[in-house]
């Protein structure tokens, strides 16, 4: 794998503007992309993990958000970008796969004409081209008889087939770095497999370096190289993936993999976190806000103050020191 680095972000922070003040929502995250390289962001929905993503790609409301931090692009701060040189960003060095296809696509426009607006904006094909390449990536993203698909629009087409539209688009200029946000969610299971297979098929002839954000372990285990674990706005624990799978260290972490539904699991009764993640207005970053939910530790251990991202092996990151004490309530 490269030591260039698609994707440096350092001390990431984006507050949202709620009844006239700004409240933090992901706080001091840090994360880097190699080409050729699978990079998983998990935890529960509110963690953060797609706030942070659409920081990377410039989707937020500039009247209402405030990014801080740096984030690097093929070593450029898009932070610093002006409108007119995002456009030229967005889709050619960076592609986003959205979580809901229905959404992501206009109903008003045909399939072909949606991807030929993604090449238009930049100039990579001349005109007479375009349907060319319509027909190319659809046919790249496994979608069968692409010349009907391409008149057809999005309310036309299976949840699967426009999980392939999207991907389609994100891929139409070759970016180097794609960040998929939940691609397979709603999908059944073979279609995921099928998406999974493309999404690999894809990184795999383009050299691209890929941001997965989801909340399927198992999903995980079968595609990324590294795993950044995210909850109520800042990553917990970050290792490569089977270091994760085998050695997890934070609570969180192994919360989330004790729920994990598993064949190896002798017990009738699957284990439940509990608790739920905090509002944005109730988030302290001072603390760690997991430990919230595990009342059975001692209260000094859940009150640490400005728990740290330590890196305890080797590319092993964990923050705070819960980890050094931590046991299930039904633990000896």
């Amino acid at each position: 794998m490269s030591d260039a680095k698609l994707l440096v972000a350092k001390n990431v922070s984006v507050s949202f503007k709620i009844h006239g003040q700004y409240v933090q929502a992901i706080e001091d995250v840090s994360l880097s992309v190699r080409p050729n390289e699978v990079v998983a962001l998990v935890g529960e929905s509110g963690s953060g993990k797609s706030t942070f993503a659409t920081s990377i790609i410039g989707l937020h409301d500039l009247t209402l958000t405030q990014v801080t931090g740096q984030i690097l692009v093929n070593q450029r701060d898009v932070l610093n970008l002006a409108p007119a040189e995002w456009t030229q960003v967005r889709g050619a060095e960076i592609g986003m796969i959205f979580q809901d296809p229905l959404a992501a696509l206009n109903p008003l426009m045909k399939i072909g004409d949606q991807i030929k607006e993604a090449l238009a904006v930049h100039d990579v094909y001349q005109e007479p081209q375009y349907n060319d390449r319509v027909i190319e990536l659809l046919n790249q993203v496994g979608i069968p008889f692409p010349e009907r698909v391409a008149n057809e629009f999005p309310h036309q087409l299976s949840g699967g087939m426009r999980q392939r539209v999207v991907i389609a688009l994100a891929i139409a200029n070759k970016p180097k770095l794609i960040i998929a946000d939940e691609p397979t969610t709603a999908l059944d299971a073979t279609i995921q497999a099928q998406i999974l297979d493309l999404l690999q098929d894809i990184q795999a002839e383009n050299g691209a370096g890929i941001i997965l954000i989801t909340h399927d372990l198992s999903v995980v285990a079968e595609v990324a190289d590294r795993v950044a674990v995210m909850y109520a706005g800042q990553i917990v624990e970050e290792a490569e993936v089977g270091e994760l799978f085998a050695n997890p260290k934070h609570p969180y972490t192994r919360s989330l993999l004790r729920s994990n539904p598993s064949l190896d699991n002798e017990s009738d009764e699957l284990y439940v976190i509990q608790g739920t993640v905090p509002g944005l207005t109730h988030i302290d970053h001072h603390r760690d806000m997991f430990l919230d939910r595990t009342p059975w530790l001692p209260e000094d251990v859940r009150q640490e103050v400005d728990p740290k991202l330590a890196e305890i092996t080797p590319g092993h990151w964990v923050r705070g020191n819960a980890w050094r004490v931590f046991k299930f309530a039904d633990e000896d």
